[in-house]
C-alpha cells in the first residue's frame, strides 16, 4: 500500500527473452486512465547478451501529490501477452453500513467469462461462489465463507473449495465432499468496484471486478 507523493519501484522478471523483442509497460489510475507508459527492449542494456535465460529490470516512479485513492495497475505486454499487478494508493478503511448492497454478480470485463458471485446469510456470513475454467477447458467452481465485519480497503482472506460426489439424479446431500482449493483476498473498494486475487491448486490471477448485477433497492451505505 503507497500514499500519495511515493516513489514506487516497478520490477519485471524474464525467462528466455531475446534482444529486439520490445516490452510495453503501462501504470494505470484506478479509474483506468492511463498515468505512465513506456517501452522496453533488453537491447537498451549494452551488458546483455543476445538471448538471457533469466533477468530483471526495473524502473522507479514517484505518484504525484494528488495521486487518486484505489486500486491501480501495473501492466507489462511482450510478444501480445499482457501480465498485471494490482496495488492500492491510500490508508483510508471505511466501514460499509450495509453488506447487503454488495449482493450480486461480479466480473473483471478483461476477462468476461469468469466471475464471482456474492451472497450474506446474516449480518456477518458472507458467501462466495467463483465462476470460472480449469486449463483443460473444464469448468471450475469454487465457494466459500467468511464471517466478521467488513470495511472498504480491507482484504477479505477467505477459504474456498471444490466439491465432488453429487449428481442431478436421485441427488444425496450426505455425498457431498468439500476439498479445499486454495484462497481467495477479496478488496472492496466501493459498492461498485472490488479486486479479487485467487491462489490455489490451478495458479494465481488477480480480477478488477465491477458489478454485473445487483439487488434492487439495496444500497452499501
Amino acid at each position: 500500500m503507497f500514499a500519495a507523493g511515493d516513489s514506487i519501484v516497478f520490477l519485471s522478471a524474464y525467462r528466455d527473452s531475446i534482444r529486439g523483442i520490445p516490452t510495453q509497460f503501462r501504470v494505470l489510475r484506478p479509474d483506468g486512465s492511463e498515468f505512465q507508459n513506456w517501452t522496453f527492449d533488453m537491447s537498451e542494456d549494452p551488458t546483455s547478451p543476445i538471448i538471457l535465460y533469466g533477468a530483471y529490470w526495473y524502473w522507479n516512479l514517484r505518484l504525484p501529490a494528488n495521486a487518486p485513492e484505489g486500486v491501480w495497475r501495473y501492466e507489462a505486454t511482450l510478444d501480445s501477452r499482457t501480465t498485471t499487478h494490482e496495488f492500492r494508493v491510500g490508508t483510508e478503511s471505511l466501514a460499509i453500513a450495509d453488506p447487503r448492497g454488495l449482493i450480486g454478480s461480479w466480473f473483471d470485463p478483461a476477462t468476461s467469462g469468469q466471475g464471482l458471485e456474492i451472497q450474506w446469510l446474516n449480518d456477518t456470513t458472507l458467501l462466495v461462489y467463483f465462476y470460472g475454467h480449469r486449463d483443460n477447458g473444464s469448468n471450475l467452481f469454487l465457494l466459500g465463507t467468511r464471517d466478521g465485519p467488513l470495511e472498504y480497503g480491507t482484504p477479505l482472506d477467505i477459504e474456498l473449495y471444490t466439491t465432488t460426489g453429487g449428481r442431478f439424479n436421485n441427488f444425496d446431500p450426505d455425498r457431498i465432499q468439500r476439498a479445499g482449493w486454495g484462497t481467495l483476498s477479496l478488496t472492496f473498494e466501493s459498492c461498485e468496484r472490488a479486486v479479487a486475487e485467487l491462489s490455489g491448486e490451478d495458479g494465481e490471477q488477480s480480477l478488477i471486478l465491477v458489478r454485473l448485477g445487483r439487488t434492487t433497492g439495496l444500497d452499501c451505505d
